[in-house]
């Protein structure tokens, strides 16, 4: 197959079973909005704390999780998520005051804790030899 001229947009890549990545695509975004178009109501308990009550089945959780997710990057707080910059860590965070380095993982901090003291005793053991 020859590639297509740089004028000519390139034919959509097929997934199994014969599907574009965009369709596929549709299809997930539909079904989230299925997830999203019911929303979990939320009861008061009698000592007027805010309580969740477990979710139903599976489809009941995704679709919590889903909505969390969707007011998370959509809302104003998108502004505060943070991405862990350890290289072996996908974790996403909010951090409304800016402080945070690392995600809520123990071991995520410690490395990177670690690994800046390591650099700060090294560039100060260079100058030491200067």
């Amino acid at each position: 197959m020859t590639p297509p001229a740089d004028d000519e947009p390139a034919p959509p890549r097929r997934r199994p079973g014969g599907r574009t990545a965009a369709s596929g695509r549709r299809s997930e975004v539909r079904a989230l909005a299925g997830f999203l178009a019911d929303p979990e109501p939320v009861g008061l308990a009698v000592d007027g704390r805010l309580v969740r009550a477990a979710p139903a089945d599976g489809d009941a959780a995704l679709a919590r999780i889903a909505r969390q997710a969707v007011d998370q990057l959509t809302g104003p707080e998108r502004a505060f998520l943070k991405v862990c910059p350890e290289d072996d860590c996908r974790g996403v965070f909010a951090d409304p005051a800016d402080r945070r380095r690392w995600c809520p993982s123990p071991a995520c901090a410690s490395r990177g804790r670690v690994r800046a003291l390591r650099a700060r005793r090294t560039a100060e053991a260079g100058k030491a030899d200067l």
